[in-house]
């Protein structure tokens, strides 16, 4: 009877630990592939915004797709070889549709009195897709007659962090065949240490959770700052006090750094947030975003201590809160 009950509490374990297993695998981050900055302004593919008095180069990766088959072909084909390498992929190409079909039935919705739905550049800036790693292709082809070499620079980038992952080169034969093979070629020669690259990078979120900044501020005309004192656990505190602590209990293991702090501004770096958490909504475990982890913050500050803040969320891991309003 004993050996038939170690048995299967040794089965169970094995269970509960395939199930796990099952799990971390299912949440494996998303892919996408973009042309890199260098070769869409080397080929014309970007437009220049003003952003207070300073010019900056936005790229225009929906232009590239309609003017340059080439690099149409060799975005699709990279993202092939990487699915085949069992990582999940996103396709900019598909997106960028998107958001032109949603610009147009937006610009068709109005109410009654014929206003259009306002929409704020914050918006327009959350719209933009959310892969978890951004593979950065740029090639260069070198022809001789019908023949052509290719060198490609293929470079992986957290797109929380903007930290670098893993980069490599590659130098294709001198060939007539197709662009596609080429750069299959000139990645299959060093895959395997890029591949490595990736998922050194996924085991180390898994266990340490994704990085993110936190800036918070403080609205004119708001009465408190981050020096105003209140009480935490029948002591006294200044708020940024509170607020550190806050971090330390919910980052993974604990780890952050706090990178400067004023009277009314406190700046959090290398925060690392959980892969997943519990939505307090539904109660279940859900993939965890730097607007989800942010929201315990908010939610503390409110109920706590009556704050209002107001929350903004720059790209994937950035977050700005902004304390004395809603």
């Amino acid at each position: 009877m004993k050996r038939i009950l170690l048995i299967y509490l040794v089965l169970a374990f094995m269970c509960q630990v395939t199930v796990t297993f099952a799990q971390v695998a299912a949440k494996k981050p998303t892919i996408m592939v973009v042309p890199s900055d260098a070769w869409c302004i080397r080929n014309g593919f970007y437009s220049e915004v003003d952003i207070d008095g300073v010019k900056e180069k936005t790229m225009d990766y929906a232009k590239a797709f309609q003017e340059n088959s080439d690099i149409r072909a060799l975005v699709a084909k990279m993202g092939d070889i990487m699915a085949a390498n069992q990582f999940p992929i996103k396709s900019l190409e598909e997106k960028m549709k998107d958001l032109a079909t949603d610009a147009g039935y937006n610009a068709l919705v109005t109410n009654k009195s014929g206003e259009s739905i306002r929409e704020t550049s914050i918006d327009m800036l959350n719209k933009s897709a959310k892969p978890d790693i951004i593979l950065d292709l740029d090639f260069d082809v070198k022809r001789n007659g019908p023949r052509k070499q290719v060198s490609f620079n293929l470079t992986a980038v957290d797109a929380y962090s903007g930290a670098i992952i893993s980069g490599n080169t590659g130098v294709s034969s001198n060939s007539s065949a197709p662009l596609t093979t080429l750069l299959e070629e000139a990645v299959l020669s060093f895959m395997d240490n890029f591949i490595n690259g990736l998922q050194r990078h996924f085991d180390d979120m898994f266990q340490y959770g994704r990085i993110i900044k936190v800036e918070m501020k403080i609205f004119d005309g708001y009465y408190d700052d981050f020096e105003t004192e209140y009480e935490y656990n029948g002591m006294t505190a200044e708020l940024g006090d509170i607020i550190n602590v806050w971090f330390e209990l919910n980052a993974v293991e604990g780890r952050y750094s706090e990178q400067s702090r004023s009277e009314t501004q406190m700046i959090f770096e290398d925060v690392r947030m959980p892969m997943t958490g519990i939505n307090p909504l539904s109660g279940r475990e859900s993939a965890m975003d730097a607007s989800k982890f942010i929201s315990g913050l908010t939610k503390m500050l409110k109920d706590n201590y009556g704050i209002p803040v107001k929350r903004f969320i720059r790209g994937q891991g950035k977050v700005l809160l902004v304390l004395g309003e809603k």
